[in-house]
């Protein structure tokens, strides 16, 4: 990155401008002082002498929206260069950090660290701190969404620099090394990021299809479903979409089609026509309300129970599906509450490789209620505990295996 104050600038503006003309809500801005904070954001991007500083500073700034839509994609995307972490992954569990999967690592094993392990210091900083300080940088619109996916950021670091990490019950730090290599030559990948892998199926007892959905980007999805459905004659469906982010609406839009018996409406994207009149007449811009509608496939269509996990993470396309099916009445939720994050963003390059995406729309529910930053509530809500990460068991799954069991 060069040091050029007109670039570091330029990136800055593009962010406020894009923001303050595109951004659905007006009086969310107004709140926080978009204009005011723009000042300080100033003084910051222009003291920057590195690439990771100037997009932490972006991120910052952006952040203050609040908004999973709305956000800076730095050059890196996710780890920046020399960025590394343990093969760990992380949640949160009444207000507690553990260990919910673990890599296979000799460094690992030899020191203890199994799933269940609540972990209390990061380099000498209390870890609910430290997470709060990393939300600051990556606001993803909803605590639950902060939750589920911030965690990820808590261990990661230079790679060249052990992490420091003090677990509950034991007064001494355990020195890391940050790498996701494994013993056998694998990479430990944390579920959310597994883009490799964007759908598992798998037969449970009773005939029962478990349906992992880690993303709706390839159509690949909805077809290996439909054959399922087409060839297998399942008792029940479960859509897990607990680390789905999202995707394409049109793989999402096909598997509902085969699972509905009349037809369903999307949510709404309320958008504002703006037009500078409006504003010199001191008055709101107009609004206008879109809505899809899916109608049933003419063919395989699947009448049974059906089951959806969420958690904090699922959003987007995953919880339009969430949302439609809801509604609908065609599916039982379990699980936690989603994001609330949806907005079908524009993109605009950055200086120095980066982008920025701005929502272009408010969603609502296909009833007419804000869920933006709120989420939807699951049907039946659980979560997993200490105790189940210990014994290897997964409570939101078992929850919907006994729905089918009730009779």
């Amino acid at each position: 990155m060069t040091n050029g104050k007109i670039e570091k600038l330029r990136g800055l503006y593009s962010v406020y401008y894009e923001i303050k003309h595109n951004y659905p809500n007006k009086q969310k801005l107004i709140d926080i002082n978009w204009d005011n904070e723009l000042i300080s954001a100033e003084t910051e991007v222009v003291n920057c002498s590195s690439l990771y500083e100037y997009y932490i500073a972006l991120m910052k700034y952006i952040s203050l929206v609040d908004d999973g839509h709305t956000t800076i994609m730095p050059p890196w995307m996710i780890n920046p260069e020399g960025f590394s972490k343990p093969a760990l992954e992380l949640t949160l569990i009444d207000n507690k950090i553990v260990v919910s999967r673990v890599g296979n690592v000799t460094e690992l094993r030899s020191n203890n660290i199994s799933c269940g392990n609540i972990i209390t210091h990061i380099d000498d900083v209390p870890v609910l701190e430290a997470l709060a300080s990393i939300n600051k940088i990556y606001a993803r619109g909803s605590k639950q969404a902060n939750e589920k996916i911030n965690t990820y950021f808590l261990l990661l670091g230079d790679q060249k620099k052990k992490v420091y990490v003090r677990f509950e019950n034991s007064g001494d730090d355990v020195a890391l090394t940050r790498s996701i290599v494994e013993d056998d030559g694998n990479y430990f990948i944390d579920g959310f990021i597994d883009f490799d892998k964007p759908y598992e199926i798998k037969k449970l007892e009773n005939d029962i299809y478990y349906c992992k959905i880690l993303s709706f980007s390839t159509m690949k999805v909805a077809d290996a479903i439909i054959e399922v459905i087409a060839n297998n004659n399942p008792k029940g469906l479960i859509f897990d979409l607990r680390l789905n982010l999202g995707g394409n609406d049109q793989v999402a839009s096909k598997i509902i089609s085969h699972i509905i018996g009349e037809t369903v409406s999307s949510p709404i994207w309320r958008c504002q026509l703006q037009n500078q009149a409006f504003e010199l007449w001191g008055k709101d811009f107009p609004v206008e309300d879109i809505q899809n509608h899916i109608n049933p496939a003419s063919n395989n269509t699947f009448t049974k129970e059906v089951i959806l996990l969420t958690s904090g993470m699922t959003s987007s396309t995953a919880e339009d599906m969430v949302l439609i099916l809801k509604e609908a009445k065609r599916a039982t939720i379990v699980g936690g509450r989603t994001a609330g994050s949806s907005g079908n963003p524009k993109t605009t390059k950055l200086p120095f490789g980066g982008s920025l995406r701005v929502s272009s729309f408010t969603p609502l529910t296909p009833s007419k209620k804000e869920y933006l930053g709120t989420g939807i509530k699951p049907d039946i809500e659980c979560f997993d505990t200490v105790e189940s990460l210990r014994e290897n068991r997964d409570i939101v799954l078992e929850t919907a295996i006994k729905l089918f069991n009730k009779d």
